[in-house]
């Protein structure tokens, strides 16, 4: 689910982007892909297929004037989060709105020339 989500969204908006030559990609996937944590097999693997998709969509993208990037953060300040795994410490945790600043520099103008990166969050 965590790859095969973006794989149909993307075969879905792809080709209009592409018909109009422009066009932004974000996903949102996490820092354990790149640095898997134990007893997190499956959820890493997962996850670094997503970025595989990623890199591949922005080789093929390239110079249509579609981008296509992933954030990775590590925990993100929830109330689910810290319901579930506590408070203690969310203090480190990656906070939404840097998440939604970060996208929103991606989608602008000022990101349009970057495609295929995959940048960590890793919090405080």
């Amino acid at each position: 689910m965590n790859c095969w989500t973006a794989v149909q969204r993307m075969s879905a908006t792809v080709p209009p982007m592409r018909a109009a030559g422009h066009g932004r990609i974000v996903v949102i996937g996490s820092a354990a892909a790149l640095n898997p944590p134990s007893h997190y097999a499956a959820y890493a693997a997962s996850k670094a297929a997503l970025l595989a998709v990623v890199r591949s969509a922005a080789a093929e993208l390239k110079g249509s004037g579609v981008t296509v990037n992933a954030i990775l953060p590590v925990t993100i300040d929830t109330v689910a989060n810290r319901q579930s795994m506590g408070a203690s410490s969310a203090a480190k945790w990656v906070q939404p709105d840097s998440i939604g600043s970060l996208l929103l520099w991606l989608c602008f103008d000022a990101g349009r020339d970057i495609t295929g990166a995959l940048i960590p969050m890793e919090g405080r």
